[in-house]
């Protein structure tokens, strides 16, 4: 059996929380980075986390995530890890349409993982084109969209 699934919830404690405390958002960040250097730390020895984003898609158009990917991708080749290694491994839809995030919803999550987790391999998927998922049905066993390379 399927239930709705509202990503408005939480969404919208982060939006008033935003409102509420202004300017928190890069101190937040920046505890946030913090913690991911002292508990995580990336290695090369190490495979890289996979994160799959079960959103609104993402509009790969977007100055800020375009520039984003530019620069982890330019990072990543003087790391090591080869030529344009972009950190957004593979983009599907679960509706049968575009993966444009017309929302936008999905592609702030995006950019949000590429400043926290920028070693991240990234995995989007298309699942609503709103806040709000009526249904999850139509959505296949995502357990292997980190295998995806359909982009």
């Amino acid at each position: 059996m399927c239930y709705p699934f509202n990503l408005s919830t939480a969404s919208a404690c982060c939006l008033i929380n935003h409102f509420r405390r202004r300017g928190h958002a890069e101190e937040f960040l920046s505890k946030l980075k913090d913690f991911r250097d002292q508990y995580i730390k990336p290695s090369k020895d190490r495979k890289r986390m996979r994160i799959a984003i079960l959103d609104t898609g993402i509009d790969e158009a977007d100055r800020y995530l375009k520039d984003r990917r530019k620069f982890l991708s330019k990072t990543r080749e003087k790391a090591g890890y080869g030529p344009e290694d972009d950190p957004i491994k593979a983009i599907k839809t679960f509706l049968g349409e575009s993966s444009i995030d017309n929302n936008g919803h999905g592609t702030q999550i995006t950019g949000i993982l590429t400043q926290v987790v920028p070693e991240a391999d990234l995995y989007i998927a298309k699942i609503s084109d709103q806040m709000y998922v009526e249904d999850v049905c139509h959505i296949p066993d995502v357990s292997p969209i980190a295998s995806l390379t359909i982009r």
